[in-house]
């Protein structure tokens, strides 16, 4: 995946399931029915690099389904800076296996970042969001920088489990 550009809440590549929802007469809650068939995704044995994603844009969007992303290497030149997010999950199941994410921001980013409220800046490598479960095995993240979560971001309820990965020269 190489060469592509996002910009304001757009994603490279756009995952959500959509499930029927019935809506009773009565007014009350709205039935979902269909999740035994979730979208799952899968990623694999892949290469990302001299990507552009700023501004709200996100490289992959995973909402209300599950991703398996496998031995998928995130180069040091895709540019994600500004409020931005590599991996974007929200009510989803994300599996990151056998992966390595190096260092995705330009050069002027770290300028930027000293030089600039922190608030404005927010590039993690991967942010679930609520009732997600994030699983990371075996992958490096190297020079990940943001304002919260320089390499992982959980927010709200989720469930995060990381094991015999590595975490190097990131900053938050």
């Amino acid at each position: 995946m190489e060469n592509n550009e996002a910009y304001l809440d757009s994603s490279i590549i756009y995952m959500q399931e959509n499930a029927e929802q019935y809506h009773l007469v009565d007014g009350s809650a709205p039935q979902v029915y269909g999740k035994d068939n979730t979208l799952r995704s899968y990623f694999e044995y892949s290469t990302v690099e001299r990507n552009e994603v700023v501004e709200g844009g996100r490289l992959i969007t995973v909402a209300d389904s599950a991703i398996e992303i496998t031995q998928v290497r995130f180069a040091k030149n895709n540019f994600i800076y500004n409020e931005t997010t590599g991996i974007y999950a929200s009510n989803a199941d994300v599996r990151v296996l056998d992966c390595v994410f190096n260092g995705l921001q330009r050069q002027d980013f770290f300028t930027r970042l000293y030089n600039s409220k922190l608030n404005e800046i927010n590039g993690a490598f991967i942010a679930v969001y609520a009732y997600s479960t994030l699983t990371v095995v075996n992958s490096s993240f190297k020079g990940g920088r943001s304002t919260l979560g320089g390499c992982i971001l959980t927010m709200g309820p989720t469930t995060t489990f990381i094991e015999n990965s590595s975490f190097s020269l990131c900053a938050a």
